[in-house]
Formats: structure tokens, C-alpha cells, sequence
């Protein structure tokens, strides 16, 4: 298609699109254009919000619980461990075991917890890993054997606090027939918050020096390896072989089942969502239809100027894209500006929903008090989640507009497939 060609073309579409007479603009157009960028920008924010969720509950995952790659060697000796952290693409080992115990509380209250036991140095060791904890109370304190540190929820459902006594129920003995249940005690130094629940309700940390206390026998040690970027654990992995061999289990296999939910999850929001585009691009076709019925003369004219069905297809085609480029450069800016700033919005919602109560609360103070009612879309009351996190990932932005711009084209396009203009003098007669 000529430039000039390319002009005239996309002169008439956009004319086309105006009507004949300002007033006599088809309202069909500008709703479909609306409809794709009420698309967009649900697509864009709804995605941009399960990204943040799930970046933010795969990253406390995997720098807190899993690690990038887990050796589970039970000769995980200093040899290895050294040759481990000279591997290139390594950024930092550390060495911990997993201990499952029953926590008692105050009140005799019980849980049954994870214990990860880990090196008394082990912030300094692995810096990503405190990144990602916050200590609520006390300190990153494990230097006296019998120190332990809670996860708030934890320490909330056993009724602890900074200070206070945590005991362990744990099983001692040289053989299986002689272990018998033993009590420990532990002192509580610090309390931490991760983000993701299951380690703060269910996880506590202490010494690596206390394992041999809580699980007799033979210790599981492993090597829990971060390195300087999480995919390229394929690559560390096949230069590790040597020495690890195939104990080593990469994130991907060690949490497939939870990774693959939320990649799941996500698909399945997205096509929902993007049934949106069906229903518009309908739309389109059938305001396309009534278009070209009602440019059945104009198309004539064009057919005895020496136009070419294809061409005339191509002007209608343009008119759809330009009601696509439209709609879905409309709803990506809207889109992003609402993702950026979706906790303003929520927290302007709870405002506007408070003051009505506090104005009854104000007017009818003698018979109803609503003055301390702050309503809240997260309150903490009742959500882990003080705010939503959102992370905004330009490829899937591109591809929300380019749904919206490919079902207005498409729509156009099948439309125009058949113009049914045999005769255009007859059509011209007729006029």
C-alpha cells in the first residue's frame, strides 16, 4: 500500500468515522471505543494487582522458606559448602535444617510448628533474607543457645511475647524404641514478620547448635544456596553437578505445585477478562455492518472512481483501527494511572464512605455515635495485607492494548468481508 494511497485511505475512515454532520456522529463508535478502554484498564489492573500479590508472596518463598537451590546432602560438610559458594553465580550459602516440633504457649495453649534452625550469623550471611523479614519486636538475636525467634502470628495464637518462655515438646533417646517426649525451654528474643502467613503462624527460628536437642540421631543438614538471579538456577545447577550431584532440587521443582497455581490463577483472570474484548468486538461488527450499509452510495461512487473492493474494505478496517488505537490508548493510560495509585483510590473510598457516618454520628450524636468508625477496604481487623502491592509489567501492559486494537480490527475486518456491490451504477440509479 503507497503512501498516498495509505492517505486517502485513512482520510476517508477517519471521515467515515465523523458522520457527515457533527451532530450526526455515531454514537456506537464512541462507545465501543469507551468499552475497549473499559477493557484495558480492568485488564491492566486487575493483572498489575495479582502480580504484586504473587511477586510478593514467590519472593518471601523463595528467600525465606525455599531458597533458590536446596542441597539435601547429609554430608554437606565445610568442603562442600565451600565449593558451593565459589561456584559462580552464587551469592550466598548457608547451612539450616527443618525440625518438626509442638509449640506450648501461655495458658497451656499448643500448635504444631516448623523449627528452622540456622547458623547464629546467619543475617550477615545471607543479606537478601533480612530484606525480607521484619523483626515486630526485639532483635535478630540468636548468639545464646537457647534463644528463639516467633512469627507474630505465632506469637499471638501462643500468647507470647519478648521475654517470655516458649517451651518445646521434642523426642530423645538413642533408637526408636527408647525415644520418649521431652520438654524444652526456650526464651523468646525476637519476633518477626515475613508477609506470608504461613511463616509467621507457623515457623520459628533458633541456633543450628540446637538441632541435635530436637531430633536425636543422625541431623539432615542442608545447603540452602541464593543466587544473583533466581533463573539462572539451570545454569548454577549444571555447574554444581560435579560436587552436589542430584541432591540438589531447584525452586521451580521444590514449589511447582504452588508456582503453577498462581500461574494458573492468573491465566484464568486473564482470559476472563479478555472476554470483555468478544463482547465489544460484536459490538463492532455490527456498528461496522450498519456503517457499510449506510455508505452503500458513497461506496458505489467509489467503485465508478475505479476503487477496488480491497481498498474499500481497507477504509472500513481503518475505521476499526482507529476505534481500537482509541480505546486502547484511553484505558492503558487510565489503566496505569489507576494501578499506580490504586491504594490513594482505596483509601479516598474509605474516606467518602466514613464521613456519611460520621455526619450521622455529628447530627444525631444523642442516640447514635459513629464518630470512631474509620472504614477501611483492608482494614487490618480482618486482612493480613495492610495495603495492596502492585508490580506492573510492561509486556503484559502491551499485549492489554493490543487485544483491545486486534478485536476492533478483526471486527472490521469480517464485517467487510462481503460488500455485496454488484452493480454500482444500479445502486447510483436507485439513488
Amino acid at each position: 500500500m503507497g503512501k498516498g494511497r495509505f492517505g486517502w485511505i485513512t482520510f476517508l475512515a477517519r471521515r467515515y468515522l465523523y458522520g457527515r454532520e457533527r451532530e450526526n456522529r455515531n454514537i456506537t463508535q464512541i462507545l465501543s471505543a469507551l468499552g475497549l478502554a473499559a477493557g484495558v484498564l480492568t485488564l491492566i489492573t486487575v493483572i498489575s494487582i495479582m502480580n504484586g500479590l504473587q511477586m510478593g508472596y514467590i519472593s518471601d518463598i523463595l528467600e525465606i522458606g525455599s531458597y533458590h537451590i536446596r542441597i539435601d546432602d547429609r554430608s554437606c560438610d565445610t568442603v562442600l559448602e565451600e565449593q558451593v559458594r565459589n561456584t559462580r553465580g552464587v551469592d550466598s550459602v548457608v547451612r539450616f535444617t527443618d525440625i518438626q516440633v509442638l509449640a506450648e504457649g501461655d495458658l497451656s495453649r499448643m500448635s504444631p510448628i516448623n523449627i528452622r534452625c540456622i547458623d547464629e550469623k546467619y543475617a550477615a550471611l545471607d543479606h537478601h533474607f533480612m530484606e525480607h523479614l521484619e523483626m515486630a519486636a526485639g532483635s535478630f538475636d540468636l548468639a545464646d543457645r537457647n534463644s528463639v525467634l516467633l512469627g507474630t502470628e505465632l506469637a499471638h495464637y501462643l500468647r507470647l511475647n519478648v521475654g517470655d518462655v516458649f517451651k518445646v515438646m521434642a523426642l530423645s533417646g538413642d533408637s526408636f524404641n527408647a525415644l520418649k517426649p521431652q520438654t524444652l525451654e526456650f526464651t523468646v528474643t525476637g519476633l518477626f514478620k515475613s508477609g506470608y502467613y504461613e511463616y509467621d503462624r507457623e515457623m520459628a527460628m533458633m541456633s543450628v547448635s540446637n538441632a541435635p536437642r530436637l531430633q536425636p540421631g543422625e541431623q539432615n543438614m542442608k545447603l540452602g544456596v541464593k543466587l544473583s538471579s533466581p533463573y539462572a538456577d539451570r545454569a548454577v545447577m549444571a555447574r554444581l553437578m560435579p560436587v552436589a550431584g542430584d541432591s540438589m532440587v531447584s525452586w521451580r521443582e521444590y514449589n511447582k505445585a504452588l508456582f503453577g497455581a498462581l500461574r494458573m490463577e492468573k491465566f484464568a483472570m486473564m482470559f476472563l477478562i479478555s472476554l470483555i474484548f468478544v463482547v465489544i468486538g460484536v459490538n463492532i461488527f455490527n456498528f461496522m455492518k450498519r456503517s457499510v450499509s449506510e455508505k452503500i452510495e458513497d461506496i458505489a461512487v467509489l467503485y465508478s472512481l475505479g476503487v477496488t473492493e480491497k481498498d474499500v474494505r481497507w477504509i472500513f478496517v481503518a475505521e476499526g483501527a482507529i476505534v481500537g488505537l482509541a480505546g486502547g490508548l484511553s484505558g492503558t493510560v487510565a489503566g496505569l494511572l489507576v494501578s499506580v495509585n490504586i491504594n490513594s483510590i482505596f483509601s479516598l473510598a474509605g474516606i467518602l464512605v466514613s464521613f456519611p457516618l460520621k455526619l450521622a454520628s455529628a447530627v444525631l450524636g444523642r442516640w447514635m455515635d459513629f464518630g470512631d468508625v474509620e472504614f477501611a477496604l483492608f482494614s487490618p481487623s480482618y486482612f493480613y495485607i495492610q495495603e495492596i502491592p502492585v508490580s506492573i509489567m510492561f509486556d503484559e501492559v502491551l499485549w492489554a492494548f493490543l487485544f483491545a486494537v486486534l478485536a476492533a480490527v478483526i471486527s472490521a475486518a469480517l464485517a467487510v468481508k462481503k460488500l455485496d456491490i454488484k452493480n454500482p451504477a444500479a445502486v447510483l440509479r436507485c439513488e
